[in-house]
This record gives structure tokens, sequence and C-alpha cells, in this order.
């Protein structure tokens, strides 16, 4: 009868551990879920060749409205920042430093997710990048920007050429033309 009781003891044991394992390996997956779902689902961007979104936002700095019709014919680079993100405040004020005495930068637009004053406070000093209220993710969500900052870049059909998670201003500006940086004017 001893030997019966080891044996189930030891059964039991060996059951508790292989279910604790099963829980650890199911509360691991359910927090990588709620990770993704944070971060907008788990949808991911809009395949490159594929047009992008239609969109309609207001310009914080001008109140001006920006529409995609608007910038069609033109290659533009959309670069998605928030206001919490410090990478993102790093990236823009190096744009700033490197942009300072460029009058505009054509082709490039910052989309700002965050509240309208906060991004036009916190972005201030790149003044000659329009940027765009993105409140709400209306701009962000439908390119599948899911982290920032991230590059966007679209050809003049608006057609996505490519995605990017710059770091450094000439991570930004390799994609624009030269005319666009005021070079050789």
């Amino acid at each position: 009868m001893t030997t019966l009781l080891v044996t189930a003891h030891v059964g039991l044991w060996v059951a508790i551990v292989v279910e604790g394992l099963a829980i650890c390996v199911l509360l691991y997956k359910n927090n990588r879920l709620a990770e993704m779902a944070a971060l907008g689902g788990v949808e991911g961007h809009l395949a490159k060749g594929k047009v992008g979104p239609r969109f309609e936002t207001t310009d914080l700095r001008t109140g001006e409205v920006v529409s995609q019709g608007q910038l069609l014919g033109m290659r533009v680079s959309i670069l998605f920042v928030s206001p919490s993100c410090q990478d993102c405040r790093r990236l823009m004020a190096g744009l700033a430093e490197t942009l300072a005495g460029t009058e505009r930068v054509d082709g490039l637009l910052a989309s700002c997710y965050g509240d309208g004053q906060n991004c036009s406070g916190t972005f201030e000093s790149l003044s000659n990048v329009p940027l765009l209220e993105d409140h709400e993710g209306d701009l962000s969500g439908p390119f599948g920007i899911r982290a920032w900052p991230a590059l966007v870049e679209l050809d003049a059909a608006w057609r996505i050429v490519g995605y990017s998670y710059p770091s450094l201003p000439e991570h930004v500006l390799q994609f624009l033309p030269a005319q666009s940086l005021g070079i050789g004017r």
C-alpha cells in the first residue's frame, strides 16, 4: 500500500507541474495578445504597392485642411510621431536642427498622434514641416501604424513605397529629393 501511495503522490505532483506549465504558457499568450491589442490590433501595415488611405485632417500650425487629394502627383513621406514618445521628441529635435534655415520642406509631413495642443507645443521647433492632427488615430490607424516614430513613403500615385522606423534625421531625409531641402537652389 505504501508503494501505491508513493506512486499516486508522485503522479499527482507530475500532474501539478504539467498543469502549472500549461497555465504559464496560456498567461504568456494572453499577455502577448493584450500587448498587440494595446498597439491597435493584430493587423499590420498596408502592403507595399497598395493605394494609401484617403484622409482629411488639419495642419495644427496653420489651421488649414490637408487631404490626400492635395498630395496626389507628388512623392510624400509622412512621419508619424507622438509627444509621449521620447524617440519621437529626439528625432523631431534632430530634424529641426538639421533643417534649420530651410523655409519649407516639400514632400515631408509630420502626423502627431495625441492632443493637438500638446503636439504643437512639443514639436514647435520643427516649424518648416506641416504638423497634421491625428488625435484619434484617424491617420495612423488606416496606414497600420502601431509604433512611433514611423515613416510611410508614398509615390505620386499615392501608392505605398515602404515603411520604416527612423531613429535619426538622416533616416527621414534620405527619402526626400534634394530640391525639397533647398539644396541646389
